[in-house]
C-alpha cells in the first residue's frame, strides 16, 4: 500500500514554486505515514477475521481447462455404497451416547445424515459390560436415521468358549446360555436378537473380527480365520436367516496389499460364504516418503489410490495392475477371478487411519483427512463393487482422526463426511479429465458425476498443489432447473457452511478451482427423458452343458415410454444366449437365458447387455462364469489327543464350481492304538474330525495325511497328531 501510494505522488507531473515545495511535501509525508499506519491497523484488526470467513480469489493457472459432462451418457447404474464412521475407538461409544465438551454427537450425526455407523457387539474386553450397554447403542444409532454395522470380535479360538484378546466374557448360544458358546453361534443368537422388537433390523451388517491379522484383535492365522469365517455362515444358515445378514470379511488391517496372501487365502477358501470383502486403510502408514512428509498434499495423498489412477483415473483394473501394491485396484483384479457364491459381492473400507491430530497441526491433519475422504468418493464411483465407506472416528474430539478439532469445533473430516453424504446421485455419468499435467503426466483435474432425477453432482478434484485452474465447465443434455449449491474442501480455506453455498450455474460456465481442492455442484435438474439399464445376478456360475439366467431391467426417467430394445455380446464359443422379452416399451423386465455346451471352455466371460432405443444407447456388464464342480477344504494343522481320551480338529468344505456332493474323510499315518470316527460331509461348512487314543498309545508327534474325497475327486491335508498322558 506504502508503495501505491508513492507512485501515486510522483505520478502526478505538477510544478510548486520553490517556497511552497518542502512545505507541501512535508504534509503529503505526514499524510502518507497516517494513511499507512491506519491501514496496517485495519489489517491487523480484520485478518483473523477474513483469513476463515472469506476466501481470496484464487489467480488461475496460466493454462485453462475443459470440463464436459453429458447428462445423457449414462453408463452404468452404479450405486456406491453407503457412507458412515464409526464409534469404536477409545470411548466404546459412551462419547457418541452422553456427548463429550458440549458436543452433541447424535445431533451431528442427524445433521450429516450419516446412513451407516459402526460398533462392536457383545462381548468386549471388560467383563462388567453386558449385552444391554451395546443394546442402548444400536437404539442410538437407528434413533438418528443411521444403520449399525455390527462386529464380532474372534476371541483367539473357532472354538473358544473364554474369548482371549478383546474378548473376555462368554460367547452366546443359540438359546441365550454362556456356557459353550462360538463365535458362531454368538453370532446368530446376535442376529436374531436385533431382528426382534424393538429393533426389527431384518438387513443386517456384520463383520467378523477386527483386523485379525495384527493383535488387534487375537491374531488369527488366514486358515484359522475362514474356519471361523465359514463356521458363521454355516450357523446362519442352519438358523435360517442367512439372507437377513449382510456379512463382511477378513476385516483386514493395512489395505488390500501388501496382505495379499491373506486376502487370498480368504477368498480361496470363503468365496461361497461372503457378501462384502472388507479392510481398513492406513493411508499415513504406506511406503511412499512424499506421503508421510507431506500431510496435506492430495498430489501425494492420490498415491493411496495408485491402482485407480492407471490413465488419469479412467481406468479401475487392468492387467498391469494384478501385483499393484495398495489400494482397491488389485483386490478388484482378484475378485474378478474368483467365482463367489453369493451375489453382487462388493467392497468396503471401514476405517480410514490417516494422521494423529494435534493442537499444533489440527489443521493440516483434518484438511489431510477430509480431502482424503471425498477424493476415495471420486474413487468409489469408479469402483463396481463399492458397497460401504466408513470414515474414522466420530465421537471424539482432537483424537486420532476425530471429526472435531481441539476447539471442539466441526474439523474437515467432519464437513467431508457431511458433503458426502450429501452426494447422492445413483447414476454415475462421464468421468473426464482436463487441466495442466502434474509430475507424473495425469492431469490435475479429476471430474466424475452422478445423477437422480432431481439433481446432478459433479466432483471435481484439483490435484495442482501450487496454483488453481481456471476451467470451462460444459453441461449438456441436463435442463438445470435453479442455482447449484457449491461444496468446496481446500487446503488454507475452511470449509463452507454445512449447508454449502448458493452458486449460480448454466450449460456452459466457468469456474476457478482452488489449489490441492474437492469442490462439489449439486445441481437442481429437470428429470431428463431416459432410461436407465441394470441387471440382477451380476456373476453367474454355470457348468458345461447347462443353462443360467440373468434378469435385465429397463427403468425410465423424465416421463421416457419408448421401446428399448436388448442385444447381448461377448458369448463364449458353442454358447447361446435369447431373451424372454427381446423389445420393452419404457419400463419392464426381460429375462436372459444363457445356454452352454459340454465342449464351452472354462473361464470368466464378461457379458455386455446392450439397450438401445431411438439411437441412445445403454450397456451393462454382467459375469458368466463357466466351471466344473470341485471343492477345497481347510483345516487345522495340529490336533493333540490325550491317551485315553478324545480329541477333535476343525476342518471346513469350501465348494467350488457349484459343488453340492457328500464329502467322506480318511485318515492315514494314524498310530496303533489311534482311530477315526467315520465322518462325511456334504457340499459346504464346518465339521469336526474325532480322534479316539486307547490307554496304550506310545506317545509322541506323528505325521498324518488327511484325504476328503467325493465321487472322482479328492483333495489332502497334512496335519501333526501329537499324543499325550
Amino acid at each position: 500500500m506504502h508503495h501505491e501510494i508513492r507512485n501515486e505522488h510522483n505520478a502526478q507531473g505538477k510544478f510548486y514554486p520553490q517556497t511552497w515545495y518542502k512545505k507541501i511535501s512535508v504534509i503529503k509525508a505526514r499524510i502518507a505515514l497516517v494513511v499507512l499506519f491506519a491501514f496496517v491497523v485495519l489489517f491487523i484488526v480484520l485478518m483473523p477475521i477474513l483469513g476463515k470467513a472469506q476466501t481470496p480469489t484464487p489467480t488461475p493457472t496460466s493454462e485453462i481447462g475443459s470440463i464436459t459432462v453429458n447428462a445423457q451418457n449414462v453408463v452404468r447404474l452404479r450405486p456406491y455404497g453407503v457412507g458412515g464412521t464409526n464409534i469404536t475407538n477409545h470411548s466404546y461409544g459412551e462419547n457418541f451416547l452422553n456427548g463429550e465438551n458440549g458436543i452433541d454427537f447424535q445431533a451431528d450425526a442427524r445433521v450429516a445424515k450419516l446412513p451407516l455407523i459402526r460398533l462392536g457387539v457383545y462381548p468386549d474386553n471388560r467383563s462388567t459390560i453386558g449385552i444391554d450397554f451395546f443394546d442402548t447403542k444400536v437404539k442410538a444409532v437407528l434413533g438418528n436415521g443411521a444403520q449399525p454395522l455390527l462386529g464380532c470380535y474372534i476371541g483367539g479360538s473357532v472354538n473358544s468358549h473364554q474369548p482371549t484378546g478383546r474378548s473376555v466374557g462368554s460367547y452366546y448360544n443359540l438359546d441365550g446360555t454362556q456356557s459353550n458358546g462360538t463365535v458362531a453361534t454368538n453370532v446368530v443368537y446376535m442376529v436374531k436378537h436385533y431382528m426382534a422388537a424393538p429393533y426389527n433390523l431384518q438387513k443386517q451388517y456384520w463383520q467378523i473380527s477386527n483386523e485379525p491379522n495384527i493383535t488387534i484383535d487375537s491374531y488369527a492365522t488366514p486358515q484359522l480365520y475362514s474356519q471361523i469365517f465359514n463356521s458363521v455362515h454355516s450357523a446362519l444358515v442352519a438358523a435360517g436367516v442367512r439372507e437377513n445378514v449382510i456379512l463382511m470379511g477378513p476385516v483386514l488391517a493395512f489395505g488390500s496389499y501388501p496382505n495379499g496372501n491373506y486376502f487370498d487365502y480368504f477368498m480361496a477358501h470363503s468365496a461361497p460364504y461372503v457378501d462384502i470383502i472388507d479392510y481398513h486403510n492406513y493411508f499415513g502408514s504406506e511406503n511412499d516418503s512424499g506421503l508421510l512428509n507431506t500431510p496435506h498434499n492430495l498430489d501425494n495423498l492420490f498415491d493411496v489410490f495408485r491402482p485407480f489412477d492407471v490413465n488419469a483415473g479412467i481406468n479401475i483394473v487392468n492387467s498391469d495392475q494384478a501385483n499393484a501394491d495398495y489400494g482397491d485396484g488389485p483386490l478388484l483384479y482378484r475378485m474378478d477371478r474368483v467365482p463367489f457364491g453369493r451375489p453382487n459381492v462388493g467392497t468396503a473400507i471401514t476405517e480410514h487411519n490417516g494422521y494423529t491430530q494435534t493442537k499444533s497441526g489440527k489443521d493440516v491433519y483434518g484438511i489431510a483427512s477430509g480431502l482424503y475422504n471425498l477424493a476415495l468418493t471420486h474413487f468409489m464411483l469408479y469402483n463396481p463393487r463399492a458397497r460401504a465407506d466408513n470414515s474414522f472416528v466420530f465421537d471424539q474430539v482432537c483424537q486420532f482422526l476425530a471429526h472435531y478439532d481441539c476447539n471442539n469445533q466441526r474439523d474437515y473430516s467432519w464437513y467431508a463426511l457431511y458433503i458426502r453424504n450429501n452426494y447422492t446421485g445413483p447414476f454415475v455419468l462421464q468421468q473426464s479429465t482436463t487441466g495442466n499435467l502434474n509430475s507424473s503426466g495425469n492431469p490435475y483435474l479429476l471430474v466424475s458425476a452422478t445423477r437422480d432425477d432431481s439433481y446432478m453432482y459433479v466432483e471435481v478434484i484439483n490435484r495442482n498443489t501450487s496454483a488453481p485452474v481456471l476451467s470451462a465447465v460444459a453441461l449438456s443434455g441436463v435442463s438445470i432447473a435453479a442455482d447449484a449449491t457449491l461444496y468446496t474442501m481446500a487446503t488454507g480455506i475452511f470449509p463452507d457452511a454445512s449447508n454449502g453455498r448458493q452458486y449460480t450455474v448454466s450449460n456452459n460456465f466457468t469456474y476457478t478451482f482452488p489449489a490441492e481442492s474437492v469442490t462439489i455442484f449439486k445441481i437442481p435438474i429437470t428429470p431428463p427423458t431416459d432410461f436407465v439399464v441394470t441387471a440382477t445376478a451380476v456373476s453367474q456360475m454355470v457348468n458345461p452343458g447347462n443353462t443360467t439366467t440373468y434378469t435385465v431391467t429397463s427403468t425410465p426417467t423424465g416421463g421416457f415410454a419408448g421401446m428399448v430394445n436388448f442385444s447381448v455380446s461377448g458369448l463364449p464359443t458353442s454358447v447361446s444366449a435369447s431373451f424372454s422379452s427381446p423389445t420393452l416399451q419404457g419400463a419392464g423386465d426381460s429375462v436372459i437365458s444363457v445356454v452352454t455346451d459340454t465342449t464351452t471352455p472354462l473361464g470368466d466371460y464378461p457379458l455386455t447387455i446392450a439397450a438401445t432405443s431411438n439411437g441412445v444407447l445403454h450397456d451393462y456388464t454382467v459375469m458368466l462364469r463357466v466351471a466344473t464342480p470341485d471343492f477345497d477344504f481347510v483345516s487345522n494343522n495340529s490336533v493333540s489327543v490325550s491317551t485315553g481320551h478324545n480329541a477333535t480338529l476343525q476342518t471346513t468344505i469350501v465348494p467350488k464350481g457349484g459343488f453340492a456332493g457328500i464329502v467322506n474323510f480318511s485318515v492315514s499315518g494314524l498310530p496303533s492304538g489311534v482311530t477315526l470316527d467315520t465322518a462325511n460331509l456334504d457340499s459346504g461348512g464346518p465339521t469336526k474330525l474325532t480322534f479316539r487314543a486307547n490307554t496304550n498309545v506310545a506317545l509322541g508327534s506323528y505325521p498324518i495325511t488327511i484325504t476328503a474325497s467325493s465321487g472322482t475327486l479328492s483333495h489332502t491335508n497334512l496335519a501333526t497328531l501329537t499324543v499325550i498322558t
